[in-house]
């Protein structure tokens, strides 16, 4: 795992991700994760990241504790779920990709203000991010 080769998994209470294993060849071999009808994710049909952090959501909410959630994407399959994100959460956009694009294109949409980011004023603070210039 990335994360922990350099030396951050401990920081994530949760990572979710396609499940993905190595065949006899050594190829990567990526399965869908399920099925949904999401048309916001209509585009992704291996998987609803809304979805995903929807029932992420739940589970702690069930187990009487809510933490701030810090969502990381890029794509357009990251827009579902960064809608589902409130004041106290961060998504942290990479920089010029379709996340962004959308955010922009749909301020109106969301609700909260902005932090430390231009032109973009989504439902959570955005940092937009070079991540070329980071690592």
């Amino acid at each position: 795992c990335i994360l922990e080769h350099c030396g951050v998994r401990d920081v994530f209470k949760a990572v979710f991700s396609n499940p993905a294993r190595f065949d006899s060849e050594q190829r990567l071999r990526i399965n869908h994760c399920h099925s949904h009808s999401c048309t916001t994710c209509a585009h992704s049909p291996n998987m609803c990241k809304g979805k995903i952090l929807r029932e992420y959501l739940s589970s702690t909410a069930s187990h009487g504790t809510y933490s701030p959630v810090t969502y990381i994407g890029d794509g357009r399959g990251d827009f579902c779920p960064s809608l589902l994100l409130t004041e106290t959460d961060t998504v942290i956009v990479r920089k010029g990709y379709p996340l962004e694009e959308l955010l922009c294109a749909n301020e109106t949409s969301t609700n909260t203000h902005n932090r430390g980011s231009t032109n973009i004023n989504p439902r959570a603070c955005v940092l937009a991010m070079d991540f070329e210039e980071t690592l």
